[in-house]
């Protein structure tokens, strides 16, 4: 703290009513601590309100998180006979995956089927990135176990064959796995070494796993 020399309070002292020096020394103190004090307070302010903006602030809502897992998981959806259209927060089908990402990031929903825009709004802004990576792993694990059979088509051009696209989300869930027990150590180190192998497989011997169970 920055102290005024004593050239400077006798200045300030011969100013003033005839003031004692050691009064006058008193005051120019007690005046340059006060000006200390308010920095330190407006630092402290800056400090909690820039700890909020980063850690706890975002405006995401249901029908943001849903409206991003449409754009990344959206064909699947759709090929799988699901809804990959709806984006306004009331998509079922993406009920369960935006669940699981809260429950990971340490957000419980009071009910699993219906999270809600709070509770989206309950994760802190550093886990969004999170969230989303594990609701979408989660969205597309929901495609894999609704898969229809390989002999139908997807989308209206009746042009790519199910068993293609299935092989493309195969190989997806194994690398994205992958990189959320790299990057946020979900998942178990088991599961992400049977999907390496499952993809080193699929790559030497392909038709084997576009097969499905006639039921």
């Amino acid at each position: 703290m920055w102290l005024p020399c004593q050239k400077q309070l006798r200045a300030r002292a011969s100013k003033g009513a005839a003031l004692p020096f050691s009064r006058a020394v008193t005051g120019a103190i007690r005046q340059d601590c006060s000006w200390c004090m308010a920095l330190a307070i407006g630092g402290i302010v800056f400090g909690i309100l820039r700890f909020w903006r980063d850690e706890g602030a975002h405006t995401m809502t249901l029908a943001d998180a849903q409206k991003t897992l449409i754009r990344r998981c959206g064909k699947f959806l759709v090929a799988a006979q699901l809804d990959g259209t709806t984006i306004n927060g009331t998509n079922a089908d993406l009920m369960d995956p935006v669940s699981e990402g809260l429950i990971a990031c340490g957000v419980t929903p009071a009910d699993y089927t219906t999270p809600t825009t709070a509770e989206v709004q309950s994760l802190a802004a550093s886990d969004l990135r999170k969230f989303l990576a594990i609701a979408e792993y989660r969205t597309l694990e929901t495609v894999l176990g609704n898969w229809a059979k390989p002999d139908q088509t997807a989308g209206t051009d009746n042009e790519q064959k199910l068993g293609a696209l299935r092989d493309s989300l195969q190989k997806t869930l194994g690398t994205k796995l992958k990189a959320l027990q790299d990057e946020f150590d979900y998942g178990s180190q088991a599961s992400v070494i049977e999907a390496d192998l499952f993809n080193a497989g699929f790559q030497e011997q392909p038709q084997e796993y576009l097969e499905l169970d006639a039921d």
